[in-house]
């Protein structure tokens, strides 16, 4: 009996690859190469999708292999200008983009699903909602759609249980550990290209080389450099390795710089050994080195929600593909999973999902419309519908607005001092940051330096000369300028979780800062001062 695929891209690949599609990695490459040191060389990129040789399918690594055939290729500006881009699309066709939004559940009536419940968390109280749709899109990944957003129980639950049991029978995708680095210059044999350094006892055994980078040691580490590729002034790296999730539950349910002594120690062993291996691909590295950080698989599920930091999503093996879970359908009505679960992981392996989940949404000329909207995009002379402010009645979230300059001065001869003045009044909290447009697809986040209402105050250092700095040297009263405010939770701890409380809180408050920190605290001192204060500042 033939294999049937239900993803375009699959059903191509299997009829190309028919035979060997579905079988695993290692065992294609046994029968093929018989020098181990060549079938090493060749199975070395399986850390471009996460899933080692001996678990994952050939006909993802293949994909893999035949993508970066003719090179690669990175967006100028950073891979945050993807997300941006995108952004504007959907703000200029009256969509929204609502940051500081906790999707909570998604809500299935009869059957079919027609909303989502969200917790709204750009301010002191988090602030719950519902939100109605005739379309819902799941991109956080299958795992997660189903088990955290979809009930378990009832109805719902029965119909997808078969699905939640083969997502848990395919185990863990890919995860890491990351050391990110902050350099005062690019060592000489640095392109921008990306370097794959591996031992020549490297296992592709994951535990084995969990316990190895654990133990300070690691035999397999990719290096990029994301500073030279995105054009930006600061040079950048990054050392990539690979590990199973499970050596970091102990540390589960943890927060950032909370999870104790034995955690740091480790991350220290970490980043010291993965340095010493990149330090033999790229000579100089360790001496360019002004700042080293360390995330792990806990700082990638804090950060991205993907459960054990597993961020390619399901792994790529033969029976994710057998148990057809590679499809933007789902069992439930009016839901459609789009992103690299979807399809195939990365930025390329997301989109390809995207379209063909947008093609489902719309129903059998779904492909046809977008198409056909695609070459409408060429009539430069189709006007933005809403190209600053949302089109929602609802006041939650961030909001974008049109402002001006109405002051810009010198502070110091470093310092910016820049007050903005907005269309309409606004509402924030001291600690509070905004999000302001320094260049064309380029915002940069800063420290609200003042009271709510229609005036915005920013202190802003040039030294860094990035975008932003260039920005803020260059402005003058009555530009104009895009804002969108109020993010962060960087807040004033009261004694209580109720901001509204009418209750005085009497304990001593100190304040400490150095150069433009001090902003957050001007708002506050605006809002507040008392006689006791006390402001140390460096």
């Amino acid at each position: 009996m033939k294999r049937r695929f239900h993803d375009p891209a699959l059903r191509l690949a299997g009829r190309l690859l028919e035979g060997c599609a579905l079988e695993r990695t290692q065992h294609y490459m046994k029968r093929r190469f018989h020098d181990p040191a060549l079938r090493a060389l060749l199975t070395t990129q399986w850390g471009d999708y996460g899933v080692e040789p001996a678990r994952s399918a050939f006909v993802a690594h293949a994909m893999i292999v035949s993508h970066y055939m003719n090179g690669a290729w990175f967006p100028h500006g950073g891979s945050g200008q993807i997300a941006r881009m995108i952004e504007e699309h959907i703000r200029d066709k009256g969509g929204q983009i609502r940051v500081a939004q906790d999707v909570e559940s998604i809500i299935v009536e009869a059957g079919r699903a027609v909303g989502v419940r969200v917790t709204d968390r750009s301010g002191p109280i988090p602030l719950s909602y519902e939100e109605r749709a005739p379309i819902i899109m799941s991109g956080i990944g299958a795992r997660e759609t189903y088990t955290r957003l979809l009930p378990i129980t009832g109805p719902t639950g029965a119909l997808t249980a078969p699905i939640r049991e083969k997502i848990a029978s395919l185990g863990h995708g890919g995860t890491a550990v990351t050391v990110y680095l902050i350099l005062d210059r690019y060592p000489e044999s640095v392109d921008g290209s990306n370097v794959w350094v591996t031992t020549p006892d490297c296992p592709n055994d994951p535990a084995q080389m969990t316990a190895d980078l654990l133990d300070g040691h690691p035999q397999s580490a990719f290096i990029s450099f994301p500073g030279i590729k995105s054009g930006e002034p600061h040079a950048t790296a990054e050392i990539v390795s690979f590990v199973t999730p499970e050596a970091f539950e102990r540390w589960a349910g943890t927060r950032p710089k909370n999870r104790g002594r034995d955690y740091e120690t480790l991350t220290e062993i970490m980043k010291s050994g993965l340095i010493d291996l990149a330090e033999t691909a790229v000579p100089g590295l360790r001496d360019a080195i002004a700042y080293a950080e360390v995330g792990t698989p806990l700082t990638i599920e804090h950060f991205t929600s993907h459960t054990q930091g597993c961020f390619y999503g399901l792994p790529l093996t033969p029976e994710r593909f057998q148990a057809n879970l590679a499809t933007p359908s789902t069992p439930i009505a009016n839901l459609f999973l789009t992103g690299q679960d979807a399809g195939m992981p990365g930025i390329v392996g997301a989109a390809m999902a995207g379209m063909s989940a947008a093609c489902k949404a719309l129903g059998p000329a779904g492909y046809p419309r977008i198409t056909a909207a695609l070459h409408a995009q060429d009539d430069a002379s189709t006007p933005a519908t809403h190209p600053h402010e949302s089109g929602s009645d609802r006041n939650v979230g961030a909001r974008r607005h049109r402002g001006s300059v109405q002051c810009a001065s010198w502070a110091t001869p470093t310092i910016r001092d820049i007050t903005l003045r907005l269309p309409t009044p606004a509402l924030w909290h001291a600690g509070q940051y905004a999000l302001v447009r320094v260049a064309p697809f380029e915002w940069r986040p800063y420290s609200l330096a003042c009271e709510p209402g229609q005036a915005v105050r920013l202190l802003i250092d040039v030294r860094t000369r990035g975008l932003g700095a260039a920005w803020a040297s260059h402005v003058t009263a009555g530009d104009a300028v895009d804002i969108e405010l109020p993010l962060g939770q960087f807040l004033l701890n009261t004694g209580t979780s109720d901001t509204r409380a009418t209750t005085p809180d009497t304990r001593r408050r100190v304040f400490i800062a150095t150069g433009t920190g001090i902003a957050p605290f001007l708002a506050e001192f605006e809002r507040d001062v008392r006689n006791d204060d006390v402001l140390l500042l460096g």
